[in-house]
């Protein structure tokens, strides 16, 4: 087994090598990874929140056709996430919130040394092993491996895909051929953000294959330059297939969207600081977090520019820049936009961080403090971080309080209509006519509701005027206070950010 031998300083910020490390490095990566999958595999007290809930509706689907349907009906997202995680709880034999969220959590903690090996086939192990721990300890990688959704599994294989296609440039073989079609047809199949990575490696590997070829004119670097172009015209014609489906979830998507006007470089550059701090909590961590990270971005980026050789900052800014711009131009005006449409630039922005803060210089103090900072204030801050809103809302103690407290004749309303799905996932008690959105296609795109009705303001009235009780489930966040018609007690029950209102006719 290969053995790495560096001095401390290389990996922290020492000018002496005073102590040499003697350890293997697959087995650093491996206790990483192992580390990272007990972190996040532990059980999150809270409910499935909004998106969760619609992930648990295909992975309970009553057969396949039926969770198909159901993805084309309610996600922006291709099926192969939803579809693995389906046989991971068939595995299981049960679909609660530990279980799915653990696929995430598996799937985070094969990402990291996935990051590790392609840093030291980049530059260096240390570099590798550096890029490996920012991925481990980094807030926002930290909270997608908590959740039931597809952005962990989709950042497992934007880093298969660079380190697959870094090994073809190294070494074009038929096997790392094969491997990179695989990886980046299953990344297309996961998240069409996939598509970026794939653009930026493919435009970088294709220059670098040419030149190459056009240097040494060579059969062998001609012939590795048309695999190349054969191994981007085999994802696309593997993905053709599912272009349907792509083209009826765009549909859907754009009849449940609220634009917004954003500006775009201002929005590039909280991108890059949310990739390395998530979401902040305007807690004093996170601002001070905020600091040393823009000025570690600085630091790096400016060594890796003076110090590393073309080939490795061209091949940062194709797979960096590419997914990040491209995510943002494809959402510039999207209500929802959110980091994790560019998430899958966090391997190459690790890369950034590690190369940039120990490639060696006269200046090197300075991006190597500032490194170990960020290690040490990301590491406190995924640990003592605040649940967001959104997974503060206790869905299964709303659940409880109509489970107990319905009669017969009672009805269910949500503002806003699409939240019902975190509902029904928890709700166990009598049926009770419902009014909500269980299908973004069937309630926006099929009949036409606008997405920024809030509440079936007529159905409300309509059945209070019957004198019938109203179960009114309102989500703080996505909507606005309803507007209840005179004349009725309202009894209130809130949990988090979420209140149910039990709204009664003053006559009954």
């Amino acid at each position: 087994m290969p053995q790495l031998k560096f001095p401390l300083r290389n990996a922290i910020l020492l000018h002496r090598p005073v102590l040499r490390l003697s350890v293997a490095f697959p087995v650093l990566l491996a206790a990483l990874a192992v580390l990272v999958l007990v972190v996040n595999a532990y059980p999150r007290p809270a409910p499935f929140w909004a998106d969760e809930a619609y992930t648990v509706l295909e992975v309970r689907a009553a057969s396949w056709p039926e969770f198909l349907h159901i993805n084309l009906q309610n996600e922006e997202t291709p099926p192969l996430y939803f579809a693995l995680l389906r046989l991971w709880s068939m595995a299981w034999a049960s679909s609660d919130e530990t279980t799915l969220r653990l696929f995430s959590a598996a799937c985070l903690a094969f990402t990291v040394p996935l990051v590790g090996f392609l840093g030291r086939r980049l530059w260096n192990p240390q570099i590798g092993l550096v890029a490996a721990i920012l991925l481990a300890v980094n807030p926002a990688a930290h909270y997608y491996g908590q959740e039931a959704r597809a952005y962990a599994l989709a950042l497992l294989l934007a880093a298969a895909v660079l380190l697959v296609g870094q090994l073809y440039l190294q070494r074009p073989r038929l096997r790392w051929g094969v491997a990179y079609v695989l990886a980046g047809t299953l990344l297309l199949y996961t998240n069409y953000f996939g598509a970026f990575t794939l653009a930026g490696l493919g435009l970088f590997a294709a220059v670098l294959l040419f030149v190459r070829w056009y240097r040494q004119r060579q059969p062998v670097a001609r012939w590795a330059m048309l695999g190349w172009v054969g191994v981007q015209l085999c994802i696309l014609a593997l993905w053709v297939p599912w272009l349907s489906g792509l083209r009826y979830q765009l549909a859907v998507s754009g009849a449940a969207r609220a634009p917004e006007q954003r500006n775009l470089l201002l929005q590039a550059a909280l991108s890059l600081l949310a990739l390395g701090a998530h979401l902040p909590d305007l807690s004093i961590l996170s601002n001070v977090l905020l600091v040393v990270l823009s000025m570690a971005l600085v630091a790096a980026t400016v060594q890796v520019v003076r110090k590393a050789p073309a080939r490795q900052w061209f091949w940062l800014l194709a797979v960096l820049v590419f997914p990040l711009l491209g995510g943002l131009l494809l959402l510039r005006d999207d209500g929802q936009f959110s980091v994790r449409y560019v998430l899958l630039a966090l391997p190459a922005y690790v890369l950034l961080l590690a190369a940039g803060s120990l490639l060696p210089s006269r200046a090197e103090i300075l991006p190597r403090t500032l490194l170990v900072g960020v290690i040490a204030l990301s590491a406190c801050y995924s640990l003592v971080v605040a649940p967001t809103p959104q997974r503060r809302v206790a869905w299964d103690q709303v659940a409880r309080v109509v489970e107990q407290g319905t009669q017969r004749d009672d009805v269910l309303l949500f503002s806003p209509p699409w939240s019902q799905p975190a509902f029904d996932v928890q709700y166990h008690g009598p049926p009770l006519p419902q009014y909500g959105a269980t299908s973004f296609a069937e309630y926006y795109y099929e009949g036409h509701h606008a997405f920024s009705e809030e509440l079936d303001a007529a159905t409300l009235r309509r059945e209070l005027a019957q004198g019938y009780r109203v179960w009114l489930v309102w989500d703080r966040i996505y909507a606005h206070q309803p507007q209840l018609p005179p004349q009725v007690k309202v009894e209130e029950h809130r949990f988090g950010t979420t209140e149910v209102l039990l709204v009664t006719p003053e006559e009954r």
